[in-house]
């Protein structure tokens, strides 16, 4: 964070190493990290505030992003949207946060900048090779994960294209098939590829949002489901699921799947099999369901919720 006082504020490292628990966190941020730290601090007691440029978790479907803000402010984390940090302070023991927005002053016990991170490689002298880069100082590869230099290859999150750690891991094997196991290159697929984010509940996301599904194809079928799972039926305080699927209307095949829910990432993780399957929402609602799970909500769809056309 390029402001005064940056040197106060702790990153997703160093905020592990904390001795006690702060009763007041601000969080700078709306990605991944941000919003899975004001979380856990906002379940373990802290009063968390959570600092926003523009809009939480950018680029998933704006229904799990809605859900995601509803739960945040339901575990009492404090929004402040289309803000930014002016400067950070030192107070007794903690610090003062000036928003530069509406001119609002937060006061805290500790301070985590969580907007993203940058290609750890200023040490490794590419520049002195001239290995080419983009404007996030992220290395630059073709398809074959090759440089601008034939022979120098780089893979994961110093290419700042998808900054997962499957993906990295799949190219790492890709890659080394090519080099040490003389087989041809098998180009790894960057479609499709399932993400979560660790809140609370768990959200995750594959394939296209509703957003870019309406832009792409000229006939969509949404379909809908939430509620309470069973577990909860005894319970005062419960916990809701949400599931979304996106049919491209014209041919029926499964396009994206989103959901919000304790069992989302595992659940989800199934769903991209079927989508890497060419699989159609007929494919789900004629499959008998297992009761009482949630994830039998995916095979008892009747109707979609709305059509686009």
């Amino acid at each position: 964070l390029n402001v005064n006082g940056k040197e106060f504020a702790k990153d997703s490292d160093s905020i592990m190493q904390l001795k006690k628990l702060p009763k007041k966190l601000v969080i700078v941020g709306a990605g991944y990290i941000a919003i899975e730290f004001a979380f856990i601090f906002a379940k373990l007691g802290s009063k968390v505030s959570l600092v926003v440029r523009n809009k939480i978790l950018r680029g998933f479907d704006e229904s799990l992003v809605n859900l995601i803000k509803k739960n945040l402010e339901d575990n009492k984390v404090k929004l402040y949207i289309n803000e930014q940090v002016e400067n950070i302070s030192k107070k007794n023991n903690g610090y003062n946060l000036f928003l530069n927005k509406k001119k609002i002053q937060i006061s805290v016990d500790e301070v985590l900048v969580a907007i993203g991170r940058k290609p750890n490689i200023k040490n490794l002298g590419l520049d002195k090779i001239n290995i080419k880069y983009n404007n996030n100082k992220a290395i630059i590869v073709n398809k074959y994960l090759e440089t601008n230099i034939k022979n120098i290859y780089a893979i994961g999150d110093v290419t700042d294209r998808v900054n997962l750690t499957p993906v990295a891991i799949a190219e790492g094997n890709a890659l080394s098939d090519k080099l040490f196991g003389k087989t041809k290159y098998k180009k790894v697929d960057l479609k499709n590829i399932g993400t979560a984010v660790f809140s609370s509940p768990p959200i995750c996301s594959i394939g296209l949002t509703e957003l870019e599904a309406k832009k792409k194809y000229k006939k969509l079928d949404v379909y809908e489901s939430q509620f309470n799972s069973l577990k909860y039926s005894l319970v005062k305080k419960k916990v809701s699921t949400y599931i979304k699927l996106l049919v491209n209307a014209e041919n029926n095949l499964l396009i994206g799947a989103h959901m919000l829910g304790d069992d989302a990432p595992e659940i989800i993780q199934m769903v991209g099999v079927a989508i890497n399957a060419k699989a159609t929402i007929s494919n789900f609602i004629s499959k008998m369901a297992i009761h009482p799970t949630v994830s039998e909500e995916l095979v008892t769809f009747k109707i979609p919720t709305r059509k686009y056309k």
